[in-house]
């Protein structure tokens, strides 16, 4: 089996549209660029790609990752202008970093609430199944 290159794939999909090749490149470029940027910025905690699925941040590697960046930051050195900015931009990612955490702490409390309440519901109905079981037992 040989693989296709994208230049194939963009000629084949330009010919069965009636499209240029060149817009077809644009085209497919563009959105791909958008969702490297969406997953690059950090400002999702989930990605939808159609086609390839659901991309989805992970609570323990963003964790990991503020940990890192914070001991990082503490010993790095701002003696030139490209280390300082180097700093800020590592600040910002923390910062990202730290907002996905809390966004991820918002969901993870949202599921344990509905789970709790399915539970609840569950124990309610279950129990007034039981009562008119064993009511109707005594009769």
């Amino acid at each position: 089996m040989i693989p296709k290159k994208t230049k194939d794939y963009y000629r084949d999909f330009a010919e069965e549209n009636e499209f240029s090749q060149v817009l077809t490149e644009s085209i497919i470029d563009f959105y791909y660029k958008k969702i490297r940027e969406t997953l690059v910025n950090l400002n999702n905690t989930r990605v939808n790609v159609e086609g390839l699925g659901h991309f989805v941040i992970k609570k323990n590697l963003v964790k990991k990752s503020i940990g890192k960046y914070q001991s990082y930051l503490l010993n790095h050195d701002t003696s030139t202008f490209n280390a300082y900015y180097n700093k800020k931009m590592l600040e910002e990612k923390v910062q990202k970093l730290i907002f996905l955490s809390e966004q991820l702490e918002k969901i993870d409390k949202k599921l344990e609430t509905f789970i709790n309440n399915k539970n609840e519901e569950y124990t309610k109905i279950n129990l007034a199944e039981s009562e008119t079981d064993s009511g109707g037992d005594n009769q």
